[in-house]
């Protein structure tokens, strides 16, 4: 479990320091403590699903124009949700 919390830590701590603000250090905490209740292998599948549904969720809310490149979204909910779909998997 600490690697995965290490994992989760650790790659959105990088992905928030290349992306220079696209994620805040809640995010980053948020997927480290995802790590540590999914453990390592579990981590990677929470964290993706996470992201592509993030993701896909931004796609939406662009080609609809309710949302510009600029706008804040809160990713923690895709995340968890992420997080739920990796646990329901073990």
């Amino acid at each position: 479990m600490l690697l995965g919390g290490v994992v989760g830590f650790g790659v959105f701590l990088l992905l928030a320091i290349i992306g220079r603000g696209a994620l805040g250090m809640g995010d980053v905490k948020l997927a480290g403590v995802i790590g540590m209740m999914v453990g390592y292998p579990g981590v990677m599948t929470a964290l993706i699903i996470g992201a592509l549904l993030g993701g896909l969720a931004a796609l939406v809310l662009l080609i609809s124009r309710k949302a510009t490149r600029k706008t804040a979204i809160a990713y923690a909910p895709y995340l968890a949700f992420g997080a739920i779909f990796a646990i329901w998997m073990m």
